[in-house]
């Protein structure tokens, strides 16, 4: 793929990016949301074709890599459950540490929620386009409901927590089913143009990815993480879009934990 090539992909996602976040309500955000994983997982699958050829003459030129999202903040949850997603469908690992001190923007925060990525780093790259687009999406929708409805919780300043919070669980749910949907219909289109080796081409690099970030991460421990739940009004604001699937919740592993 041509440098111009990865450019003109890059340039159709960014807009569809855009088109979301200046969207008007989180249903047509979503679908902007779906068609850009569209193009991304088949962007990540013409590339991994690619890289497989030029593996074989001994001309890769993409490598393993691993990175930190790191989350902080009273809602780090809920936006390390939005990331969650976008890793999970976009062909990398991840290991949960909570509270494990950093320092973001010159400030020390010691309760923090970090996503330890493991990947190739173009995958890496895309999640952390994806990411920051949706998370400013998620805040301004998040922030226009609480405005319209701050007056409620007058009284209830500790629900009033919980039902922001379950606003974001619920946004980044119906997210990442929309997520989802792209990948796989980006993997359908791919596979219209590559054929069947390109689920070998597939396994090969999940099994590169998952040989490293077991040879990073040995021993792991299993854990579930909980949260109180905010109202459904809450929920139903944040879900926003009718089709939600159930993806469930993500278990971990690990004090480090792994994502499952």
């Amino acid at each position: 793929m041509t440098t111009e090539q990865q450019q003109d992909w890059a340039r159709k996602i960014d807009a569809l990016l855009r088109k979301a976040e200046a969207s008007k309500s989180p249903e047509e955000a979503e679908a902007f949301i779906a068609k850009a994983q569209t193009l991304m997982t088949k962007f990540a699958i013409d590339e991994a074709m690619l890289e497989a050829n030029r593996r074989k003459a001994g001309k890769a030129s993409d490598f393993i890599s691993e990175e930190e999202f790191v989350m902080t903040g009273s809602f780090r949850v809920a936006f390390g459950q939005l990331c969650y997603f976008l890793i999970r469908f976009n062909d990398c690992e991840a290991v949960l540490y909570t509270d494990s001190p950093r320092t973001v923007e010159g400030k020390l925060y010691k309760q923090t929620y970090i996503l330890k990525v493991t990947g190739f780093q173009q995958d890496i790259d895309r999640i952390r386009l994806l990411y920051t687009s949706l998370q400013l999406q998620a805040i301004r929708f998040e922030t226009a409901w609480w405005k319209e409805n701050r007056h409620m919780y007058e009284h209830a300043k500790r629900q009033g927590f919980l039902d922001r919070r379950q606003f974001l669980f619920s946004f980044a749910n119906a997210v990442g089913t929309r997520v989802k949907e792209g990948y796989l219909r980006g993997k359908q289109e791919a596979q219209k143009q590559h054929g069947t080796g390109m689920e070998l081409v597939l396994r090969d690099k999940k099994d590169m990815v998952l040989e490293e970030y077991n040879r990073r991460h040995p021993n792991l421990r299993t854990a579930k993480q909980r949260q109180a739940s905010g109202s459904y009004d809450s929920h139903i604001a944040g879900q926003s879009a009718g089709n939600r699937a159930d993806i469930g919740q993500p278990t971990f592993k690990g004090g480090q934990k792994e994502l499952r």
